[in-house]
């Protein structure tokens, strides 16, 4: 009996899957804000930051709603907004991340993800991580919504060669232009130009996505790991502490601290990276650490 009870929750737990993965396979795009509407700042506790990497890493097409490309600014229903759910309470910090299709329907939400850090930003860095370990067997791939129409065909083939045929004979005739019908009585009066004209319409150009500026470090300022408590500390030659790394729950991903700049450090094809917002700018810096 238990065995069977089982069995009935995976299978509706799988379909569920199955569903949501196929309808996240409509859009194209994930939509991540610079202030969440649980929070009253700009990046509240670093969850724009991670939340953005995490659906990168996790290989979905996450931008910030402040650098839709010009496809998504047209046709907002091409992606879906990501929103945090907070229900934490003074003892357990709770997250779950509702996607947002553009007619205000959640199309999917994640588990809760919850831990019991006290400091806040590791608190709500650690519920997303866990949230969002749903899409790891999610794979995704863009479906386009674009459906093939079936072609009706017309063909005009003997009417347009009698029209062909006559239509000098009645420009002859009538010494007027055929694709003008034009009538002057009492009783009617009618003008109708057929005449094609030039389309005013001009296509829109196309306009990318914002390409992140990276800031290159000095050649010579290499940074050197030690290992400590939470993670690593990185020195120059000095030697100086120049920034602080606390581990994740996500390989070659930390939170990081330089001076008065907070934001994450990871590691991306084979480079390592301080991602960190100044003056509500998104800023990316290369490093050059050893460990």
């Amino acid at each position: 009996m238990l065995r069977t009870g089982f069995i009935i929750v995976m299978m509706g737990l799988y379909a569920t899957m199955g569903k949501a993965q196929t309808n996240l396979n409509e859009y194209k795009y994930i939509i991540v804000p610079k202030r969440f509407e649980a929070f009253k700042t700009t990046n509240a506790h670093m969850t724009s930051t991670v939340l953005k990497h995490l659906f990168s890493e996790k290989g979905y097409p996450a931008i910030y709603n402040d650098e839709l490309p010009n496809e998504l600014a047209m046709n907002a229903c091409l992606g879906v907004t990501a929103d945090i759910l907070d229900e934490s309470n003074m003892f357990t910090t709770k997250t779950t991340v509702n996607l947002v299709d553009c007619k205000g329907n959640v199309v999917f939400s994640t588990p809760q993800g919850t831990t019991k850090e006290k400091e806040f930003k590791t608190a709500y860095h650690q519920a997303l991580i866990k949230a969002m370990e749903v899409f790891d067997n999610m794979p995704y791939t863009y479906l386009s919504q674009e459906t093939t129409q079936d072609t009706l065909t017309i063909r005009f083939n003997n009417d347009v060669k009698k029209i062909q045929d006559k239509a000098p004979e009645l420009k002859k005739a009538n010494n007027v232009d055929p694709m003008v019908t034009q009538k002057a009585s009492q009783a009617e009066q009618l003008y109708e130009d057929r005449r094609p004209v030039a389309s005013a319409i001009q296509k829109a150009p196309e306009k990318g996505m914002k390409k992140l500026d990276i800031k290159k470090p000095n050649p010579d300022d290499i940074w050197y790991a030690q290992a400590v408590g939470t993670g690593y500390q990185l020195v120059d030659s000095a030697p100086k502490i120049r920034m602080k790394l606390a581990k994740s729950s996500v390989d070659d991903v930390y939170f990081a601290e330089a001076g008065d700049k907070n934001g994450i450090a990871f590691k991306k094809e084979g480079v390592w990276y301080f991602e960190y917002y100044e003056n509500e700018t998104l800023v990316q810096e290369e490093l050059h650490l050893k460990f």
